[in-house]
């Protein structure tokens, strides 16, 4: 600044008073007092130019249907739950866990009666049950009213077995048929726990059949091309005609539909022994329904190399490949939901999916193989080799629920010390065998306890033979 400047800031400093105006001329020398914010200040101006630019801008962006105007959006708050909201999320977890207890009621009890009807029927049963009658089915000579007393007595002791199975997964059961709006609700879940579970393995063995037809088909070895009566047919390559061996459609997993009688191999699976399948007239009249396709339930897809002895019909019965491997596919494969475990959280899904127990784990079948369990499995077996497209009890002149209790009762209705008790004996502990044997982990487990089984068996076997000849030393040493 040069001194004329400073002169003049001097010169107006020391005159005017301290309560006098500013000066009115203008001089680039003097700094104006802005303390008072007035409109005139450059932070004002400077204010309201941003504002009218901002505003000129929102204008012309609100015009654009995508625009949203997010400048004076409120600042998000945590939201609160309310009590009902609270109450719904226990309502429906409980609701959940009520379901979940039911999974395995199908798999092991009983597969379609209403559950609530069926606990009641049992609990009448117990109270009333029959007597000891005197004859059994191995009576000869037994009258028309004998066989329907045995009959109704036979289906009275499934249903309390049947009883007794769901009891050990639901405990305190019997204390809910009271017939309150509160039972039915609980009924209701625990049904569609049981059907839903019932459902998905459905779609599991559909899968699972179809693959292993496929795949059996596929090879140069197959157990199922027997089956398979599919004409050649003549085709025309490079000028000349050429014969081609006639195959069955490869199956869809995925859907039932071109099954049935309509496919060679599954019509061959799904027909009973009785009926020589490689005769065209009779898969004929099969398919143009001359003929009942179920005059017993000795189908040959329930036998081990599908081939039966219709004189000798319990040779090989239940053994076959495609029921243990659909058995394995239900109760040995990691559970996708917990059979009869209330809900959990996990953090890590995939750590969680390893470490699930396969569901025969889970129901405590403690390395046996519940006889039920190979009814369920072979009715969901032969359902898959049909072409009906949804779950239902009769087809095609077949009844599954007579089917399952028919099964149910070849192990069950057995009088003891029998040949035939003997034999379902053998077959259990075929199947206890052959199921265990089939994963690594429980195959050793399973070798492991028959072997520590035996050794020390046969330690006690030992340790009585020394004592017998101790003790037959000590009396001759003792002598007369």
């Amino acid at each position: 600044m040069s001194n004329r400047g400073r002169s003049i800031e001097r010169r107006s400093s020391s005159t005017l008073p301290p309560s006098s105006s500013p000066p009115s001329w203008s001089s680039p020398y003097h700094h104006r007092d802005y303390s008072s914010r007035s409109s005139r200040s450059p932070t004002s101006r400077h204010r309201q130019r941003s504002y009218s630019r901002s505003r000129r801008t929102r204008s012309s962006r609100s015009r654009s249907p995508h625009y949203r105007d997010t400048s004076r959006r409120q600042p998000l708050r945590p939201r609160s739950r309310s009590r009902e909201h609270s109450s719904n999320v226990s309502v429906n977890k409980k609701e959940d866990s009520i379901s979940r207890l039911g999974r395995g009621i199908r798999k092991t009890a009983v597969l379609f009666d209403p559950l609530q009807l069926y606990i009641v029927d049992a609990l009448a049963y117990a109270k009333n049950p029959y007597s000891d009658l005197g004859y059994d089915r191995l009576t000869k000579n037994l009258t028309v009213e004998e066989q329907n007393i045995l009959t109704d007595k036979r289906k009275g002791e499934r249903i309390y077995e049947g009883y007794l199975q769901i009891a050990r997964l639901v405990p305190g059961i019997d204390k809910r048929i009271d017939g309150s709006t509160g039972a039915k609700a609980f009924f209701a879940l625990l049904q569609k726990g049981a059907n839903d579970a019932r459902s998905e393995n459905v779609r599991t063995i559909t899968r699972l059949v179809a693959e292993h037809i496929n795949m059996d088909l596929s090879r140069q070895s197959s157990t199922l091309r027997k089956f398979d009566h599919t004409p050649n047919t003549f085709e025309q390559r490079n000028d000349r005609e050429v014969e081609v061996i006639g195959r069955a459609p490869i199956l869809n997993p995925t859907t039932r539909s071109g099954r049935g009688l309509a496919h060679d191999v599954t019509g061959g699976l799904c027909t009973s022994i009785n009926h020589d399948w490689s005769e065209e007239s009779i898969r004929r009249d099969l398919r143009d329904n001359k003929l009942g396709l179920a005059p017993n339930y000795f189908f040959r897809v329930f036998y081990a190399n599908y081939h039966g002895n219709v004189k000798k019909v319990e040779e090989g019965f239940l053994k076959s490949p495609l029921l243990v491997k659909a058995w394995l596919a239900i109760f040995m494969a990691s559970s996708d939901q917990d059979e009869n475990t209330a809900p959990t959280r996990c953090k890590d899904a995939q750590e969680a999916t390893s470490k699930r127990p396969p569901v025969a784990e889970i129901l405590g079948f403690d390395g046996h193989v519940p006889p039920r369990t190979i009814a369920y499995t072979a009715v969901l077996v032969y359902f898959a080799l049909s072409d009906v497209s949804q779950w239902r009890r009769k087809f095609n002149g077949v009844d599954l629920d007579h089917m399952y209790n028919f099964f149910v009762d070849y192990f069950e209705d057995n009088i003891p010390s029998s040949k035939a008790a003997k034999r379902v004996g053998e077959l259990q502990a075929w199947w206890d065998k052959k199921t265990a044997t089939a994963d690594g982990a429980a195959a050793t487990a399973y070798e492991t306890a028959i072997t520590t089984t035996q050794s020390l068996w046969q330690q006690r076997m030992e340790e009585e033979e020394d004592q017998q000849e101790e003790q037959g030393d000590t009396e001759q040493a003792a002598g007369p």
